[in-house]
């Protein structure tokens, strides 16, 4: 009898630990869904102490919702960097990208939230990243929309100014893809490009001199 006891006392440990990892991890997804929804909110705004203490139960501040969106992504269409704060500082993924390829970054420069895109450069975004589909840098897309101080921002922080999107296969002319400054739709933007650009072509000339002289 004992050593039938034993075997089946094992199995039901094994079924009731099964069991309360199961619970834990759907309590886990029930706070990470609980922190997405929460700073998807439009109105009224979630305080943010109900955010820390959703992060200090164990929710995951990179998890991904709807259209592969993030807590972090709505932070920044919600123009909130005390939330992007928080978020940032729980360790949430800068670089997560959604259904159309775009990181948070991205979306904070299309929003204009330059707050929040300063706190991702603090945090060491990738700020080379672009969208696989069409080559689009955080650059390209503050030229486009005419944001110069984030346009200001990027390039401070070692943004390539001479980056070329993909080419667009249903416009001729555009068969070698743009820099950021061939997008541009301002004159400032337009200025701190030019200068910028300048400046890139004069460290790719020096680079090649300084490889002759090697040579020689």
């Amino acid at each position: 009898m004992r050593s039938q006891r034993a075997p089946r006392a094992l199995a039901l440990a094994i079924l009731l630990s099964c069991a309360l990892l199961a619970r834990a991890a759907d309590e886990g997804t029930a706070l990470d869904r609980e922190l997405y929804d929460v700073c998807r909110q439009k109105t009224p705004l979630v305080p943010l102490a109900d955010v820390e203490a959703l992060l200090e139960k164990g929710a995951n501040a990179s998890f991904i919702g709807e259209y592969d969106y993030t807590p972090l992504m709505w932070a920044c269409v919600r123009h909130r960097p005390d939330l992007s704060a928080v978020l940032l500082a729980a360790g949430a993924n800068t670089e997560t990208t959604n259904v159309w390829g775009r990181n948070a970054a991205f979306i904070c420069v299309w929003e204009n939230a330059v707050d929040i895109v300063a706190q991702f450069l603090e945090h060491g975004m990738n700020i080379a990243a672009a969208a696989e589909h069409d080559g689009w840098t955080a650059l390209h897309k503050a030229a486009e929309m005419g944001h110069a101080a984030i346009v200001r921002m990027l390039l401070a922080k070692g943004a390539d100014p001479l980056a070329r999107t993909l080419p667009d296969e249903d416009a001729a002319e555009d068969a070698v893809g743009k820099t950021p400054l061939e997008v541009a739709k301002t004159e400032a933007v337009r200025e701190l490009l030019r200068e910028a650009e300048a400046a890139a072509e004069d460290a790719v000339l020096r680079e090649a001199e300084d490889a002759l002289k090697d040579e020689v």
